[in-house]
């Protein structure tokens, strides 16, 4: 629906050109011989007269600060929009800073971390199995190290702990070794900033990818 909008005063008002701005705007540049109205400051008979008219935008209150906004919070504007408001709106749970279509899907835990609209989805192509695998990481959030406690059904082998940020580029890479079906090792976070990680935990048959969040 088009929105009608009339300028200027009781007198003669005329827009010979207008230009449209990067942002969206609309710049309008003419004559005006009005003395009231929307017409201020006249310094003669005839005035040039240069009018900016905005484009709005609509705004998503983002509750939990992920950036990511609430569909059913809009709020429309042609100016600043309020804090806690953001262009993007489609964060599915925005109580969470942890769930939006930022992060990455968690394996085995009944949510929907990305907000794609299926559950768990994370890991598919790749072996990931709670039944062989299962992985203790504490504490989370996390700041200087973490405690990862493994329980396989291999009896021995190497295990790889890598920390992957968002892009998955690769934060950290250690080597430990599984000792009778188990395995506990401490995992220094140092170097790495605050924010949302993947942890893949990959054994020789197995892999398994868990969140972790590091705050500092």
């Amino acid at each position: 629906m088009f929105q009608q909008k009339t300028l200027g005063g009781t007198g003669f008002d005329e827009a010979n050109a207008f230009t449209v701005t990067t942002g969206g705007s609309y710049v309008l540049a003419g004559l005006t011989t009005s003395l009231d109205g929307d017409v201020t400051g006249n310094n003669g008979y005839v005035d040039y007269w240069v009018v900016k008219l905005c484009a709005s935008q609509t705004f998503y209150a983002d509750a939990d600060g992920d950036d990511y906004g609430d569909h059913y919070v809009p709020f429309t504007t042609c100016t600043d929009p309020p804090p806690g408001y953001v262009l993007d709106s489609t964060d599915c749970d925005d109580s969470s800073p942890l769930v939006n279509p930022g992060v990455l899907e968690v394996s085995n835990n009944g949510i929907d971390d990305n907000c794609n609209g299926d559950i768990d989805e994370f890991g598919v192509g790749i072996e990931n199995s709670a039944e062989t695998l299962v992985v203790k990481l504490f504490p989370n959030p996390a700041s200087s190290q973490f405690e990862l406690v493994l329980e396989s059904q291999e009896k021995n082998g190497n295990v790889e702990v890598a920390v992957e940020n968002l892009l998955g580029e690769k934060m950290i890479s250690s080597y430990f070794r599984l000792a009778d079906k188990q395995l506990k090792a401490t995992v220094s976070l140092a170097g790495i900033p605050e924010g949302i990680y993947s942890v893949s935990i990959k054994t020789e048959s197995t892999s398994i990818n868990r969140r972790l969040v590091v705050v500092k």
